[in-house]
């Protein structure tokens, strides 16, 4: 099947600012191999030194968000997947900001493109950082899914 896989600007710049690639893959795992094979400059963002896909990434199926045991899912022509560095550091309390306007003028954006994780996540009011921050990544980088 024909899938295209959109990548941040980080990966990005590292293949001439193509933020696009069309691939043949049968899944979601092998459209990402086929990124790598054919880009060697993104292989060691998607693939970690064993050659698993790289735990660091979020990856995205149709504006999904898969976790690493669904990166077998089966993809149909003109499905796209979306590749997200995931972003930690800092440490202390992480205030989640409560929507999009109040994420944009909080100190928790690092950037227009990414919402920095701290490595110390409150339980209470966040069930997950990704929960959070995946929206949060998605509108301000202004990505939407092509119909």
């Amino acid at each position: 099947m024909n899938v295209c896989v959109r990548l941040p600007a980080l990966f990005a710049d590292r293949i001439d600012g193509l933020n696009r690639i069309d691939v043949s893959a049968s899944n979601v795992e092998d459209a990402l191999r086929a990124v790598a094979a054919g880009h060697p400059n993104l292989e060691t963002l998607i693939l970690d030194r064993s050659g698993a896909i790289n735990p660091v990434v979020v990856i995205f199926h149709n504006d999904r968000q898969l976790t690493m045991a669904q990166l077998q899912a089966a993809v149909e022509d003109g499905d796209e997947i979306e590749i997200v560095p995931a972003i930690e550091g800092g440490s202390g309390h992480w205030d989640a900001p409560t929507s999009i306007s109040s994420a944009a003028s909080n100190n928790n954006v690092r950037s227009q493109s990414t919402v920095a994780h701290r490595r110390s996540v409150p339980t209470s009011g966040v069930t997950t950082a990704s929960c959070v921050t995946t929206p949060l990544v998605t509108t301000l980088t202004g990505c939407e899914r092509s119909n």
